[in-house]
């Protein structure tokens, strides 16, 4: 699977626009990006893994991010 993500800064966003059921920054919208998560709920789950495992790989890390934005939870230690 191949995915390409965009970070925009806050301050940089003029707007935002719906499309499929999620808000886009309106600078991505119609362009094929979809809505994903918030930067600072990205750091969070970064953190908390790190907390959990300080010498966790990065694929748990980003099976991490994944299991978050599929159940709105952080992922509990295997």
């Amino acid at each position: 699977m191949d995915a390409e993500f965009v970070v925009i800064p806050s301050r940089e966003v003029d707007g935002y626009t719906e499309e499929n059921g999620r808000r886009i920054p309106n600078v991505l919208a119609g362009k094929g990006y979809f809505s994903w998560l918030e930067a600072p709920i990205v750091q969070d789950i970064i953190v908390d893994r790190l907390e959990r495992d300080a010498k966790a790989p990065i694929s748990d890390i980003v099976d991490a991010v994944f299991y978050y934005d599929e159940y709105d939870t952080f992922k509990d230690a295997d």
